[in-house]
């Protein structure tokens, strides 16, 4: 279920926001979170779910989380790993 509810996400978010001239990419560009100047090491590849562009320039990461709630259990049946 996890990829028709991100490409429902995105299809949403680029209803909203494609007439201001920004754009939402599935699935990229991956990205290395850090880089050690040092010796030009990348660390920690990202791979989001969306990435929000104003032209080329990524502005935004989008991560898209499906879990069904379970209203009458505590926290509504969520945990921290669920958000990781």
């Amino acid at each position: 279920m996890n990829r028709p509810f991100e490409i429902y996400i995105a299809n949403q978010l680029r209803k909203t926001i494609w007439a201001k001239g920004i754009r939402v990419r599935e699935q990229g560009p991956q990205k290395y979170l850090i880089r050690r100047e040092a010796d030009d090491t990348q660390l920690f590849m990202m791979k989001q779910d969306m990435a929000i562009l104003d032209d080329r320039r990524v502005v935004a990461l989008a991560d898209a989380k499906w879990k069904l709630l379970n209203e009458s259990a505590g926290k509504m049946g969520l945990s921290q790993a669920d958000l990781d």
